[in-house]
């Protein structure tokens, strides 16, 4: 049955309490709902102990919340694993020997054998060869997709490539052209003229780690010497 107090009718007082907070409570209600000074001090305990059984192992919750930040960093980590692996566009880093970076098209840069160009440049007049001429290649656009490249004693060059490839590593179809210059020549080309194209699809491979190479008439280039013109 249900005993009315100052809190309502909800203790039932003819029920067995389980612990000792009910049985003060118990006891409280038959007086009116005052707790003896023993009494108030046992509730106070029992509600402390509550309270730290509901909160044991929070810590050790948010401890293995942030444990598992820590594992999912780490897991991140794979990808700075997989920056370090990435290779660097334009250049050997990242890559195996004799391989270069390239950018591909619809996947990540990747190492192939390189491209290049091979070629000489020579005087127009006599047909020697001109030495430590510069030689850059120029997508349509005219912007620059090599490094600058140095003639030999003889004129001959190797002018690298960075152009994009497809995923056999093969470069893209298109087209390039070179702008050179030394030292007692004309420029090439000489304005308004200019340079003829060379065709990428002609580069040429044996297999393996062996480059690309281009080598045809139009990386033959003659420069036309300042004192011929006058200059």
């Amino acid at each position: 049955m249900s005993t009315p107090g100052p809190y309502g009718t909800t203790a039932r007082v003819g029920a067995a309490p389980h612990h000792p907070g009910h049985v003060a409570m118990a006891n409280a209600i038959r007086r009116g709902g005052m707790l003896t000074a023993g009494e108030d001090a046992m509730r106070r305990t029992i509600a402390v102990a509550v309270t730290l059984l509901v909160c044991a192992g929070c810590g050790d919750d948010s401890g293995a919340d942030g444990g598992g930040a820590l594992d999912g960093g780490a897991l991140d980590g794979g990808a700075l694993d997989g920056g370090a692996e990435r290779c660097a566009v334009g250049t050997a880093s990242g890559c195996a020997a004799d391989l270069v970076c390239a950018a591909v098209v619809g996947a990540e840069p990747a190492c192939f054998a390189p491209v290049e160009i091979k070629g000489r440049i020579f005087d127009a007049v006599d047909g020697t060869g001109v030495s430590a001429a510069s030689i850059e290649a120029l997508d349509a656009r005219g912007g620059a997709v090599s490094e600058v490249a140095s003639s030999e004693r003889n004129g001959g060059y190797v002018l690298p490539l960075v152009v994009q490839r497809s995923s056999d590593g093969a470069p893209l179809a298109g087209f390039v052209t070179l702008r050179v210059s030394a030292a007692g020549y004309q420029r090439f080309p000489i304005a308004p003229e200019v340079a003829p194209p060379i065709d990428l699809d002609e580069a040429v491979t044996s297999g393996g780690s062996q480059p690309f190479v281009i080598m045809s008439a139009q990386t033959e280039v003659g420069l036309v010497p300042l004192a011929a013109d006058g200059g």
